[in-house]
């Protein structure tokens, strides 16, 4: 994505979609859904995947439950004074993209 971005001179997907050889994992479609492209195309599915030893079953079942259980992973937040510093530096950025 950055190399299309860079190639499109811009951060900005509109008009494109994202091809992939398989359905995205659930990081690269976190990945998409951040990028914002207006599709996916893909050729070979998770099930492929998972048949050549990429099984990614776990977070895709966890992300469609509907049973209200906790997740198996816990997310906890830190407070600390400066936790903001990251996102301002990127703000005042001079030659940032916005997204």
């Amino acid at each position: 994505m950055r190399a299309a971005w860079e190639k499109l001179g811009s951060a900005s997907p509109e008009g494109c979609a994202l091809i992939v050889s398989c359905g995205p994992c659930p990081m690269c479609l976190t990945a998409a859904l951040r990028a914002r492209p207006e599709g996916v195309v893909h050729c070979a599915g998770r099930h492929d995947a998972a048949a050549a030893g990429f099984d990614d079953a776990a977070p895709h079942e966890l992300f469609a439950r509907r049973d209200g259980m906790p997740w198996p992973l816990s997310l906890e937040r830190l407070e600390v004074p400066d936790r903001t510093r990251p996102f301002d530096a990127w703000r005042d950025a001079p030659h940032r993209e916005e997204y």
